[in-house]
């Protein structure tokens, strides 16, 4: 696109939902300083170089990119965020008794989320029938994770196929808690994924299994759940117990995740900050407003 944009002369306003090639090394996918790693960070510079403006989506990012040397005032944070205009959902029929206390994951079952931590959790919990763990979504770690709940022949464990996004409400609305568990990687201390907003739009406590950073910092300033360690099963399992033993607070924490999130994140409202930033680069003096080359 950055290519593109500079052959036809247009404005090149640049969004960065992900730091790569550094992500990538941090998950081990691409070695530093290998020739993949080389091209990459090169393509990186050259699409942050030719960009009036960058849209960063998490604090992380932002820092990430002024770090490789971009003007700050260069750079803007735009999170994601929720759509208030939505109606209340009608819970979803999920296979598990009306009266289980559902621990929800809804999202790609892939390599970030630590998901075997889940079924550890399930694991140590299986002797509370009244709990159940229901995992929705795909991804090319699911058909391992499913055949390790049947290995450990888990039945608090239940797998649903992918739904349609426009669906995903319905399913968080039959959750009692919802679930973030990452990988204990640095990487993660900046991770800020949408169903994060998903879960708070919905009112529903959240466990996020993070390390220290802006998922926890947000969970512990909008007192919306509780942020355990990563990939610490223990930790995970104790907090589900807390917030079974105590509805009222389960009940408080997903309140005060919604109040929080249509204050602060009205998807409405940043789609017009997204649209005054992609308007200013067209002002005359926009390329100096915007600290442009």
């Amino acid at each position: 696109t950055a290519v593109v944009a500079m052959i036809k002369r247009s404005t090149f306003v640049l969004e960065v939902r992900d730091l790569w090639p550094g992500s990538a090394v941090a998950m081990g996918l691409v070695r530093k300083g290998s020739m993949i790693y080389r091209v990459a960070r090169a393509l990186e510079w050259f699409c942050y170089r030719r960009a009036r403006h960058i849209i960063a989506l998490t604090d992380g990012i932002r820092d990430g990119i002024i770090a490789t040397g971009i003007p700050p005032q260069r750079v803007t944070l735009i999170t994601n965020g929720v759509d208030l205009t939505e109606v209340p959902a009608t819970p979803a029929d999920v296979p598990v008794p009306a009266d289980a206390f559902v621990a929800m994951y809804v999202g790609a079952h892939g390599t970030y989320s630590s998901l075997g931590t889940v079924l550890d959790a399930a694991d140590r919990l299986r002797s509370e029938p009244s709990i159940r763990f229901v995992l929705v979504g795909g991804g090319d770690q699911k058909p391992l994770l499913q055949a390790e709940a049947a290995r450990r022949d888990l039945p608090n464990v239940v797998f649903v196929d992918p739904v349609a996004k426009q669906d995903v409400p319905r399913w968080l609305a039959r959750a009692d808690v919802c679930l973030l568990p990452y990988q204990d990687k640095e990487l993660f201390a900046g991770a800020l994924p949408n169903k994060t907003f998903d879960y708070m739009g919905a009112a529903k406590p959240i466990i996020a299994a993070v390390p220290p950073g802006e998922l926890s910092r947000l969970i512990d300033t909008a007192q919306c759940g509780i942020a355990v360690a990563p990939e610490d099963p223990a930790a995970m399992a104790d907090a589900i117990r807390r917030l079974v033993s105590d509805t009222a607070l389960a009940t408080r924490m997903g309140a005060a995740g919604a109040r929080f999130v249509c204050t602060h994140y009205d998807r409405t409202a940043l789609a017009a900050q997204f649209v005054n930033i992609i308007e200013g680069v067209h002002t005359p003096h926009s390329a100096r407003h915007l600290g442009g080359l």
